[in-house]
């Protein structure tokens, strides 16, 4: 049975690295994708693109370093195959109202078309999300815990394997979140971190 885990999470990392290349085929070495994450690579990227660290979250628990936390983890984080948006959600009345993608129709523009048009994407009751969010904590390099607030929060899913790839494709979405003081965004990274130590584990 861990065997079967492992090689899940090998597959999983695999699928992470090529389900976001829906719009276009990509080269390895343009994009620098499937590199072993390198602490200080991982950040730089980030500076690199004007993105402060206390939008990167990373999940935190006593388990992380068990398979089955792994599996779990990732299977939840990666069964979303829509590109890298996992959705956007804001709080209520203790309540999370959530959305994400729900059709391919508008192709790599889906995302942007699922911020601006709240008729076809509407936001709601997840109960779901608030569940996943209980059980999955993520903090930030700095020790600040991400939770849903009022503005609606647009979540990014990233992995260091995707390389470049991630940045050249979620600009626009940063952009339009920047111009538009109604949204906030957060980048969930699946790579793991050692707290203690303060880098990311490879």
């Amino acid at each position: 049975m861990r065997f079967g885990k492992v090689l899940i999470l090998l597959i999983l990392v695999v699928f992470v690295t090529t389900s976001f290349f829906s719009c276009k085929i990509v080269k390895n070495t343009v994009y620098q994708i499937n590199k072993e994450v390198d602490n200080d690579n991982f950040w730089s990227k980030f500076s690199e693109h004007n993105i402060p660290t206390q939008k990167i979250f990373f999940v935190k628990s006593p388990q992380q370093d068990d398979v089955n936390f792994k599996y779990e983890f990732l299977k939840s984080f990666h069964q979303n195959i829509n590109y890298i948006y996992f959705g956007s959600g804001y709080t209520l009345n203790e309540d999370i109202y959530f959305k994400t993608i729900n059709s391919k129709k508008n192709g790599c523009n889906e995302v942007l078309v699922s911020l601006v048009d709240e008729n076809e994407y509407p936001f709601l009751v997840n109960d779901y999300i608030r569940d996943l969010f209980q059980k999955f904590s993520f903090y930030n390099s700095e020790g600040t815990k991400f939770e849903f607030s009022k503005k609606k929060t647009v979540i990014l899913i990233h992995n260091a394997s995707e390389g470049n790839l991630f940045f050249k494709d979620v600009s626009k979405i940063i952009n339009f979140v920047k111009s538009n003081d109604q949204f906030d965004y957060v980048i969930l990274t699946t790579n793991f971190y050692d707290f203690n130590l303060r880098k990311v584990i490879p």
